[in-house]
């Protein structure tokens, strides 16, 4: 995944740069403690998935359905996975 040059990657963990990324690519902007929570929520649909070392489009897919759930308001990493879970299974 390409980081933008205005991104400190060392800010960020890997989950969250994936987010982060897949949100810039479609506009989107969210602050930091946003991305984190996404980005926990984006680990555990990973971890309840098992997708282990997949590929890009795979990871690329759940961090879209989490931001796509995002839009509702909802901002509670473990109902965002459930959700993601429900809607991806």
């Amino acid at each position: 995944m390409r980081i933008r040059p205005f991104l400190n990657s060392e800010q960020f963990d890997p989950e969250t740069l994936r987010i982060l990324g897949v949100a810039f690519e479609n506009g989107e902007q969210f602050d930091q403690e946003t991305l984190r929570i996404l980005g926990v929520a984006f680990e555990q649909v990973c971890i309840g998935l098992r997708i282990g070392d997949c590929g890009d489009d795979v990871k690329n897919a759940i961090a879209k359905k989490i931001i796509e759930l995002a839009h509702t308001g909802e901002r509670n990493p473990d109902r965002l996975c459930e959700r993601a879970l429900k809607d991806m299974c």
